[in-house]
Protein backbone atom coordinates (compact mmCIF):
# COMPACT_ATOMS: atom_id res chain seq x y z
CA UNK A 1 0.00 0.00 0.00
CA UNK A 2 1.17 3.51 -0.66
CA UNK A 3 -0.17 4.76 2.69
CA UNK A 4 -0.91 2.46 5.63
CA UNK A 5 -2.54 5.28 7.64
CA UNK A 6 -5.04 7.51 5.85
CA UNK A 7 -8.30 9.43 6.09
CA UNK A 8 -11.19 8.36 3.86
CA UNK A 9 -11.17 10.51 0.70
CA UNK A 10 -10.69 10.09 -3.03
CA UNK A 11 -7.51 8.18 -3.83
CA UNK A 12 -6.51 8.03 -0.17
CA UNK A 13 -4.17 5.10 -0.79
CA UNK A 14 -3.31 2.50 -3.41
CA UNK A 15 -2.57 -1.20 -3.44
CA UNK A 16 0.68 -2.00 -5.28
CA UNK A 17 1.55 -5.55 -6.31
CA UNK A 18 3.13 -7.60 -9.09
CA UNK A 19 1.49 -10.38 -11.10
CA UNK A 20 3.42 -13.15 -12.87
CA UNK A 21 0.68 -13.45 -15.52
CA UNK A 22 -2.50 -11.59 -16.51
CA UNK A 23 -5.19 -11.99 -13.84
CA UNK A 24 -8.05 -10.45 -11.94
CA UNK A 25 -7.61 -9.39 -8.32
CA UNK A 26 -10.06 -9.57 -5.42
CA UNK A 27 -9.36 -7.45 -2.35
CA UNK A 28 -11.25 -8.50 0.80
CA UNK A 29 -11.30 -6.10 3.74
CA UNK A 30 -11.64 -7.41 7.31
CA UNK A 31 -11.76 -5.78 10.73
CA UNK A 32 -11.13 -7.86 13.85
CA UNK A 33 -11.58 -10.97 11.71
CA UNK A 34 -15.01 -9.89 10.43
CA UNK A 35 -15.76 -9.49 6.75
CA UNK A 36 -16.38 -5.84 5.89
CA UNK A 37 -16.59 -6.09 2.10
CA UNK A 38 -14.59 -6.59 -1.06
CA UNK A 39 -13.86 -5.11 -4.45
CA UNK A 40 -12.46 -6.58 -7.66
CA UNK A 41 -10.42 -5.50 -10.66
CA UNK A 42 -10.38 -7.62 -13.80
CA UNK A 43 -8.04 -7.75 -16.76
CA UNK A 44 -4.83 -6.67 -15.03
CA UNK A 45 -1.62 -7.27 -16.94
CA UNK A 46 1.46 -9.19 -15.82
CA UNK A 47 4.06 -7.12 -13.99
CA UNK A 48 3.59 -4.17 -11.63
CA UNK A 49 0.04 -3.01 -10.95
CA UNK A 50 -1.56 -0.30 -8.84
CA UNK A 51 -5.18 0.00 -7.68
CA UNK A 52 -6.19 3.37 -6.21
CA UNK A 53 -8.70 3.21 -3.35
CA UNK A 54 -10.45 5.86 -1.29
CA UNK A 55 -11.46 3.83 1.77
CA UNK A 56 -15.08 3.10 0.81
CA UNK A 57 -16.85 -0.23 0.47
CA UNK A 58 -20.33 -0.49 -1.08
CA UNK A 59 -20.46 3.31 -1.13
CA UNK A 60 -19.93 3.68 2.63
CA UNK A 61 -16.88 5.07 4.41
CA UNK A 62 -14.89 2.75 6.61
CA UNK A 63 -14.99 3.74 10.26
CA UNK A 64 -11.74 4.72 12.00
CA UNK A 65 -9.74 1.70 13.13
CA UNK A 66 -7.34 -1.02 12.06
CA UNK A 67 -8.18 -3.28 9.13
CA UNK A 68 -6.61 -6.10 7.12
CA UNK A 69 -6.80 -6.35 3.33
CA UNK A 70 -6.42 -9.78 1.71
CA UNK A 71 -5.35 -9.74 -1.96
CA UNK A 72 -6.11 -12.82 -4.07
CA UNK A 73 -5.31 -13.05 -7.79
CA UNK A 74 -7.20 -15.36 -10.16
CA UNK A 75 -5.77 -16.19 -13.60
CA UNK A 76 -7.95 -16.88 -16.68
CA UNK A 77 -7.81 -20.64 -15.97
CA UNK A 78 -9.35 -20.06 -12.51
CA UNK A 79 -6.22 -20.77 -10.48
CA UNK A 80 -5.96 -18.78 -7.24
CA UNK A 81 -2.84 -17.17 -5.82
CA UNK A 82 -1.68 -17.48 -2.25
CA UNK A 83 -3.52 -14.78 -0.25
CA UNK A 84 -1.39 -11.77 0.65
CA UNK A 85 -2.34 -9.86 3.82
CA UNK A 86 -1.59 -6.22 4.53
CA UNK A 87 -2.83 -4.18 7.48
CA UNK A 88 -3.83 -0.52 7.41
CA UNK A 89 -5.41 2.07 9.67
CA UNK A 90 -8.24 4.47 8.86
CA UNK A 91 -7.86 7.75 10.76
CA UNK A 92 -10.60 10.02 12.09
CA UNK A 93 -11.77 12.78 9.77
CA UNK A 94 -9.70 15.93 10.03
CA UNK A 95 -11.24 18.34 12.54
CA UNK A 96 -12.93 15.55 14.55
CA UNK A 97 -12.00 16.43 18.15
CA UNK A 98 -13.37 13.49 20.11
CA UNK A 99 -11.39 12.55 23.22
Amino acid sequence: MTRRRFRVRRRATAFRFALSEPAGVRIVVRRRGRYMGQFRRHGLSAGSNRIAWGGRLRGRKLRPGTYVAVLIATDPAGNLSIPVLTSFRVLRPEGDRRP
